[in-house]
């Protein structure tokens, strides 16, 4: 089903309520519901595209002003919601009666180049582009693509239990207990390839890649898109899925350049031992700079990722303190 929220974005030739509508009609049990949630959806999306300084002032989108002709002015809290609205109908019009190809194009970039921009200079934005960053590099590090291609049936049937999984556990428990176990189904693969007499254990190889396939498919596998597609305001959704999905394609490709040539220096077990390594080092990443979005609204997560890294890093080290503290010195 087509997300309704894709339809209310603002200032966008694509935005179209009615449809927005009728896909929330076919979700919900009455007419009543769907309206409501139609309108807690369109409350939302303004709320995201438009943000207001400690003086009152509104701070717009500037695409927006350029694509409708528009020259943007200081507008009062108190007329927000007002100029907004006019704001956003004169737009559509002027984009759906009468622009060029050339005016499309052209008001399309600007809106591109300022969600980039807005990734690099807006707190919230960039705690998230770090936090999906992180996750999908950690898919590359934990070393899937040595030999995933092998395992395409394993990797589907455990897939399935990320539908239930992933929103039950969570996104960063999910992690942070399958990285140690992959971690370790590699380190044995390693220790098979060791042995001289390797060719002999094979079934056991075979076991161990098996193991580590099934592990990574409800956690890693689904989670950096999933965490990718959640972690950004509307606005801004398209411009933070490209980064994080360019960092996880980019290490992907050094992966393919590099691995073959450490594949041959160490007899396939010096390649697999550095991936149970890489697995660890992804561990300490997600534990220190991946918050939890299970059970999070896609609005309350602008409050999630407002407090700052440091803070969050901070938090974890006295967790760790805590832990060592009640299981070590009771002892």
């Amino acid at each position: 089903m087509e997300s309704p929220r894709y339809y209310m974005q603002l200032g966008t030739p694509l935005r179209n309520p009615a449809r927005a509508y009728e896909i929330l009609l076919r979700a919900r049990q009455t007419q009543l519901q769907a309206l409501r949630e139609l309108y807690l959806l369109h409350k939302s999306v303004e709320l995201d595209a438009y943000q207001v300084s400690k003086n009152g002032t509104e701070i717009r989108l500037r695409g927006l002003e350029r694509s409708a002709g528009i020259a943007p002015r200081p507008v009062q809290s108190r007329d927000r919601v007002h100029t907004t609205l006019s704001l956003e109908d004169k737009v559509l019009t002027s984009e759906k009666d009468g622009l060029t190809y050339a005016n499309v194009l052209t008001s399309g970039l600007h809106r591109s180049i300022n969600q980039y921009r807005d990734l690099f200079t807006k707190p919230k934005l960039k705690n998230a582009m770090l936090s999906t960053c992180v996750v999908a590099l950690a898919q590359q590090l934990c070393g899937i693509n040595v030999f995933a291609f092998y395992s395409r049936a394993v990797n589907f049937v455990f897939g399935l239990l990320a539908i239930r999984r992933i929103d039950t556990w969570g996104r960063r428990k999910l992690m942070l207990t399958t990285l140690p176990l992959m971690s370790l189904f590699l380190a044995a693969a390693a220790l098979v390839f060791i042995h001289d007499y390797w060719k002999t254990h094979i079934p056991a190889l075979v076991v161990f890649i098996y193991l580590f396939s099934a592990v990574y498919s409800p956690s890693l596998g689904p989670i950096p898109f999933t965490l990718a597609s959640e972690s950004f305001p509307l606005a801004q959704r398209e411009a933070g899925c490209s980064v994080a999905i360019a960092v996880n394609l980019f290490f992907a490709g050094v992966l393919t350049v590099c691995y073959p040539e450490l594949d041959h220096a160490t007899k396939s077990w010096g390649g697999l031992a550095l991936f149970s390594g890489l697995n660890l080092v992804a561990f300490v990443l997600v534990f220190f700079l991946v918050e939890e979005t299970k059970g999070f609204e896609l609005e309350e997560l602008n409050a999630i990722f407002a407090v700052p890294k440091r803070t969050f890093i901070r938090h974890q080290l006295k967790y760790l303190r805590y832990l060592w503290l009640t299981r070590f010195e009771k002892k």
